[in-house]
């Protein structure tokens, strides 16, 4: 984390008074080259008006303290090699000698995303490669709780399940599978829908090695 700390006087508005070594490791600067200078020398030319903006909106506003996640576009640092960043920030306001001042708290959140973006490629790369194959075919954790499946397996056990499948465990899709079955009579006496069950799941799970099969 780092912290900008800016004064909101008209004659120096937004000046920064301090910036300490977290900020200096993020932005390049040193303390030296930026105390005194205004606080848009570490924000992108495109969000600077935007920034001012809102920074006037929350200034007289009853507001005390804000949060801004960086998935918003003007939530953005600028770098002294002139590289812009993703950042989230919080900014607070208060009274010092009677003037008012800022807190500008600030994360730079560049290596989170890259990875948050990764994975959601990675993640559509594998439902795309699971969807793309021609059977039944379903991902289950360690929980026997369902990650994954294609069309295809829902088609085949849960054409008729209109709600979400995703999380639900193996035993349960299987169970529900079981009352919705056509070949299902009414009124099926709940042990012999238990056996019904048990045995379709002790063929799978003897088909993964798990457990024997019955005899």
């Amino acid at each position: 984390r780092t912290v900008v700390l800016a004064a909101g006087l008209p004659d120096e508005a937004h000046r920064v008074l301090l910036f300490n070594d977290g900020a200096a490791r993020i932005f390049g600067w040193s303390a030296d080259e930026v105390l005194g200078r205004h606080i848009e020398m570490l924000i992108p030319q495109p969000v600077r008006a935007m920034h001012r903006e809102r920074v006037a909106a929350f200034a007289g506003g009853v507001e005390q303290e804000r949060r801004m996640q960086g998935d918003r576009p003007s939530v953005r640092g600028l770098r002294k090699s002139g590289e812009e960043f993703e950042l989230e920030a919080s900014i607070a306001k208060m009274k010092v000698h009677g003037k008012d001042m800022f807190t500008v708290t600030l994360r730079d959140v560049t290596e989170r995303r890259r990875v948050e973006r990764e994975a959601e490629i990675a993640s559509r790369r594998l439902a795309n490669a699971i969807e793309s194959i021609q059977d039944a075919f379903a991902l289950f954790d360690e929980e026997d709780r369902l990650v994954l499946c294609n069309s295809e397996f829902r088609q085949m056990f849960f054409s008729d399940h209109g709600g979400p499948v995703v999380g639900q465990t193996f035993e349960a899709l299987l169970d529900e599978r079981l009352r919705a079955a056509p070949s299902a009579p009414p009124g099926l006496p709940g042990y012999i829908r238990d056996e019904l069950l048990s045995a379709v799941i002790d063929a799978c799970l003897a088909e993964r090695g798990e457990r024997e099969p019955r005899a």
